[in-house]
């Protein structure tokens, strides 16, 4: 699977009214896809080794890390105009952390 197989499938997820002026993490995106989109989700994850009989490869090959990337490579190439990509707090952060955690989160702005 290319990124161009999910390119309308992400715009059409961001463009959701639902999802309008909100930040998406890659776990709301993704769940979007499996509710939504279930055929691409299946393709999407039939191009990755089974995990359980690989599990070395756990972080790097997985469907949301591939939907994550797509993600970035778009909006670093304009591939989907209005994609912004912000660094946010995790909200399971700890006073007592001394660096923040922080996720990537997503959102189509208009144009």
């Amino acid at each position: 699977m290319q990124y161009d197989d999910i390119r309308t499938t992400l715009l059409q997820i961001l463009s959701f009214p639902k999802n309008q002026d909100k930040y998406l993490t890659i776990d709301q995106i993704c769940s979007s896809i499996k509710s939504h989109f279930p055929i691409i989700w299946q393709e999407i994850n039939s191009s990755f080794p089974n995990i359980s009989e690989y599990p070395q490869i756990l972080n790097q090959y997985t469907p949301s890390n591939f939907v994550a990337n797509a993600l970035k490579y778009y909006s670093n190439n304009n591939g989907i105009p209005g994609l912004e990509q912000v660094e946010q707090n995790s909200e399971n952060n700890s006073n007592t952390d001394k660096s923040p955690n922080t996720i990537t989160v997503w959102k189509l702005r208009k144009i």
